[in-house]
């Protein structure tokens, strides 16, 4: 479905600054694919999703899809075709729209005219919809969004952003920003909406259980190159311990953040 051939980005290329934030990365995703994707800070996680979503152009490279070249294809027009979810659950929304307008501004892809496809049908399909949530939005249409809690602005966000049915969902650390309650409950409607429509999806994550209890395939990243790539049973029976050591094999020395982190996630 995503083939990755050679990627590579230099920010800065030519400067004092210039910094290698992919290193020739090649990558097949198949379809019905759910990766997750950790790594330290800077190894290029967020890099490799902004070039695929059309947000940042790769130095070199190519990234197709379908057997369609998009490396040049402008981050709108992909919009299309990918959905996107960031770690600020207010950026998926918007606030000053009622609740029923964001859902059929999503639906549509940007389509002008919001009252020509609010209608008694369009509004019990998203009642039917919210109802699946659990949070009782189903009862708030012509709330606005605004109103809503982070966990329940992301919540919404990742629904309408399946229900304008992309072909590749990327998900760019889309529970950070929540506290473990909703992040809880974020990743368990992540789980279902991705199952229930067989959607490919990119995940990445700091958080390693995360890394291991979702999806069927997991990499880790490391100065911009992939550096492991598991699935099947491998996968399966990988501990939070096990990656945490492979982790630590691939640095001589760590900052002392990451040690504690590390530490942390392995007791």
């Amino acid at each position: 479905m995503i083939k990755i051939i050679a990627l590579k980005k230099i920010f800065s290329l030519g400067t004092l600054n210039e910094h290698t934030a992919l290193d020739n990365i090649s990558l097949n995703v198949q379809e019905g694919d759910f990766i997750t994707i950790i790594g330290s800070n800077g190894a290029g996680k967020s890099t490799l999703l902004n070039t695929i979503a059309g947000t940042t152009k790769p130095t070199s490279g190519k990234i197709l899809l379908d057997e369609q070249d998009i490396t040049k294809l402008a981050e709108y027009k992909r919009a299309r075709f990918i959905g996107r979810i960031h770690q600020n659950p207010l950026m998926g929304t918007s606030g000053d729209m009622s609740i029923e307008q964001n859902m059929a501004l999503c639906g549509r892809k940007g389509f002008r005219y919001l009252t020509r496809t609010l209608n008694d049908i369009s509004r019990e399909l998203y009642r039917q919809s919210l109802a699946e949530l659990n949070m009782g939005l189903e009862n708030r249409l012509q709330d606005r969004v605004s109103l809503l809690s982070g966990g329940q602005r992301q919540a919404l966000t990742l629904l309408t952003t399946v229900m304008s049915n992309p072909r590749l969902l990327l998900l760019d650390e889309h529970t950070a920003a929540l506290d473990p309650g909703n992040a809880e409950v974020i990743m368990a409607l992540t789980e279902q909406l991705v199952r229930e429509q067989n959607k490919t999806t990119i995940m990445v994550t700091h958080n390693m259980q995360q890394a291991i209890s979702y999806g069927n395939r997991l990499i880790m990243m490391d100065k911009g190159r992939i550096v492991l790539d598991i699935s099947g049973q491998e996968k399966a029976s990988l501990t939070v311990t096990q990656l945490v050591d492979r982790f630590r094999a691939m640095h001589s020395t760590l900052a002392e953040n990451d040690e504690v982190v590390l530490n942390k996630l392995a007791s």
